[in-house]
């Protein structure tokens, strides 16, 4: 598919505070890129997990605009 997940134990931090949007998790100058666990300095499953949940819901949640053409493409 199109859909892509990166993990990338021992991140090394180049900021002091990742660049993010924080109602979603998204990179500020890649709003289609989002961050969950390590790369947050999540420590600790627990708060991974609901960092992973809370940006499935919301590309669960965004609305999906496809074109006829695109739709058609899809559906093959």
């Amino acid at each position: 598919g199109k859909d892509w997940g990166i993990y990338m134990p021992e991140v090394k931090y180049l900021a002091p505070e990742p660049l993010v949007n924080y109602d979603d998790l998204s990179l500020t100058r890649f709003p289609n890129i989002h961050f969950v666990g390590d790369a947050l300095s999540a420590r600790g499953i627990t708060v991974s997990g609901a960092q992973g949940t809370l940006v499935a819901e919301q590309l669960l949640n965004e609305p999906i605009v496809l074109s006829k053409k695109q739709l058609i493409e899809e559906m093959n």
